[in-house]
């Protein structure tokens, strides 16, 4: 017996192929930027930070990034020479390294620390992970990074807080010791 497709009485035509979210995305984007939309930043979400093909995407685009990713999300540090997941490298990041920034929104203030760390795996790559954590609660979030070109701090906090679903899946309070970090 035949499987129902599951839009069937939705009203999504037929023809319309399913694809995932980091699939949309990349179709979005690609649209966009065909039609000439100047874009020089894109967030996402865990869903969008979890997949490869939307990094690999907008980084061949030339487009920065900044994707939220779990908290056992690993990434290359050492030059590469070393994989790490984001919150161990989060608990060894030294008191003196986090940067406060206050961000506004529509409903209230929000208080955070920041701390980055570079990712990249050959020279003149900019690539990093972003560390955010709560100053009250201190709840972390991490973040996948790319730019094409430098980029200071501040923009990519500003455009991570911006995301409307980059709340991490798994959260935890960070170390306050000031353990000297083994990575780069």
């Amino acid at each position: 017996m035949p499987v129902p497709r599951p839009s069937a009485g939705t009203g999504v035509p037929d023809k319309v192929a399913f694809a995932t979210k980091p699939t949309l995305a990349r179709q979005v984007i690609a649209a966009a930027l065909d039609a000439g939309v100047p874009v020089e930043w894109v967030t996402g979400d865990e869903v969008d930070g979890a997949d490869p093909g939307p990094r690999t995407h907008l980084e061949h685009r030339g487009l920065g990034y900044v994707l939220a990713v779990g908290c056992d999300r690993r990434v290359a540090v050492n030059d590469g020479r070393t994989l790490a997941r984001v919150d161990d490298l989060a608990d060894r990041i030294p008191n003196a390294e986090w940067q406060g920034a206050q961000l506004r929104t529509r409903r209230e203030p929000r208080d955070y620390l920041w701390a980055r760390i570079t990712t990249a795996t050959t020279t003149g790559e900019h690539r990093w992970l972003l560390v955010r954590r709560n100053r009250t609660t201190g709840e972390l979030a991490y973040y996948l990074c790319w730019s094409p070109k430098p980029a200071s701090m501040l923009p990519p906090e500003e455009w991570a807080s911006r995301s409307s679903r980059s709340s991490p899946r798994c959260t935890r309070s960070v170390s306050t010791s000031s353990t000297s970090r083994s990575h780069r």
